[in-house]
């Protein structure tokens, strides 16, 4: 039994790779979104790599609830309440702090910046372009995982996204 899971793991790294011609102008585009709607908003979002970080949790009623977790454990951290400014702006506004965001799209993701952040996410996401130009696409239990994938994941260990992990 330990042989076979080994070998299906090792079939799986070699053989499941694919290629694709994909041009680049089929590649997603990162879009500041101009209008959001409470529907875009409900949800929750994250920021870290999976193992730990924090997630917002917004709710339809405007409230939301921030838990921060690690490997070991996760812990309610904040609340309060969420809003939408200008048509375009998320508003979170904690016990002590308030936080507004732009949101952006990136494909099928969508990424929560604050606005003191614009710059270095903007610059962020080039850099990655530019690391991951070569990314080819890889297939793992049936899903394929492309390079906005693998940008958006490397994106998200930074800023809070939606649709990544």
């Amino acid at each position: 039994m330990k042989f076979q899971f080994l070998f299906f793991l090792i079939s799986g790294i070699v053989f499941g790779q694919i290629q694709t011609d994909r041009s680049v102008a089929e590649t997603a585009e990162l879009i500041q979104l101009e209008t959001i709607s409470n529907q875009d908003i409900t949800g929750h979002i994250y920021k870290g790599d999976g193992l730990g970080g924090n997630r917002i949790e917004l709710n339809p009623n405007g409230s939301l609830i921030e838990t921060t977790s690690d490997c070991m454990s996760m812990a309610e951290t904040d609340n309060g309440f969420w809003s939408i400014r200008n048509q375009n702006l998320l508003i979170l506004n904690f016990k002590k702090n308030e936080f507004t965001f732009n949101i952006f799209q990136y494909g099928d993701f969508n990424f929560y910046v604050t606005i003191d952040e614009n710059s270095a996410f903007l610059n962020d996401f080039a850099e990655n372009q530019k690391l991951l130009k070569n990314f080819k696409p890889v297939s793992v239990n049936g899903k394929i995982f492309s390079k906005e994938d693998a940008i958006a994941r490397q994106l998200q260990k930074k800023y809070f996204g939606i649709g990544v992990l």
